[in-house]
């Protein structure tokens, strides 16, 4: 009957030798698991960007009712329909029964919007929204005053009332908050005042 030896020496030598191995494999382990867990999950990382880019270049679509009642600083007014906002001119246009009157922002007070607003016009159809006292008396509840440079407000559409406007100077929860309501509903515009220093500050409601 064969055998084998191994003197002691060589015993110790072989378990040297396997303990080496069992070190280096955990500590890769280790150093593997760590650097996972620094990283977060990809679609994370999406996300995240996703809405810091949100929240910093898309505009707020906003909606202006089809009557407007521009009230000047000399205590006069002009009604019709806001139909656009030059900004680098400093003008405000506005239209009624076909006939066109521009307006000096210099000598606007503030403009009040009223009538009916056209909202989510998209490739069928449109929902229209007639403001009376009822909604006028609820929509306090609701109002939001937003003050922007007036660069940062344009006229989209001026058939339908539609405008945008780039939220830039709200904190980035605020206005995540707006951009979760802007997902279901639609901003109307309720006032518009405008200032010396180029602001614009808009009431405007989510319908």
């Amino acid at each position: 009957m064969w055998g084998y030896y191994l003197n002691p020496l060589g015993v110790k030598k072989i378990m040297k030798a396997f303990l080496k191995v069992v070190v280096v494999t955990l500590f890769a382990s280790m150093t593997g698991l760590a650097g996972y867990a620094s990283q977060p999950p990809s679609h994370q990382n999406s996300l995240a960007q996703a809405q810091n880019v949100l929240g910093q270049n898309s505009p707020i679509s906003v909606f202006l009712p089809d009557l407007a009642k521009v009230l000047l600083k000399g205590g006069s007014s002009m009604s019709g329909r806001l139909t656009a906002l030059d900004a680098q001119a400093q003008q405000i246009k506005l239209e009624l029964s076909g006939e066109s009157e521009i307006l000096e922002i210099a000598d606007i007070e503030k403009v009040e919007f009223r009538g009916e607003v056209i909202l989510g016009c998209g490739n069928s159809d449109c929902k229209i929204v007639i403001r009376g006292d009822e909604e006028e008396t609820s929509a306090g509840n609701n109002q939001k005053t937003w003050r922007e440079p007036l660069t940062n407000f344009r006229v989209i559409n001026p058939s339908t009332g539609k405008a945008q406007i780039q939220l830039a100077s709200l904190p980035k929860l605020e206005l995540r908050g707006i951009l979760a309501v802007a997902a279901s509903s639609s901003y109307v515009v309720d006032e518009i005042q405008f200032d010396s220093s180029g602001m614009i500050t808009l009431k405007v409601t989510p319908r």
